[in-house]
């Protein structure tokens, strides 16, 4: 659930919805219960093609890509979005 002043979810908001998600999301799958290591967004795709409302359940689906390890103890893996009525959606590059 969301709320707002206004009666959708603006980019900012979308945003940060999105990115807190994958970094929690990503967390679970590394089977780690809390966040021991710095997550971080590098690029972020982010099309809202209409309106996502507030005030009822925003449910999205999030995909990652394969881990990409870089040496020197850094990895990058995509984040991929999109709501369920595919009115917003996107993608951001994520490195831990």
């Amino acid at each position: 659930m969301t709320a707002s002043r206004v009666d959708f979810i603006s980019m900012p908001f979308a945003i940060r919805i999105f990115g807190d998600a994958a970094i929690v999301t990503l967390l679970h799958q590394m089977k780690s219960e809390k966040k021991e290591y710095p997550i971080w967004g590098r690029k972020l795709n982010l099309d809202c093609f209409e309106q996502v409302k507030t005030g009822v359940s925003v449910r999205f689906n999030i995909s990652f890509s394969n881990i990409i390890n870089e040496g020197n103890n850094t990895n990058t893996v995509i984040a991929h979005f999109a709501t369920e009525c595919k009115n917003c959606c996107g993608s951001l590059v994520l490195k831990f």
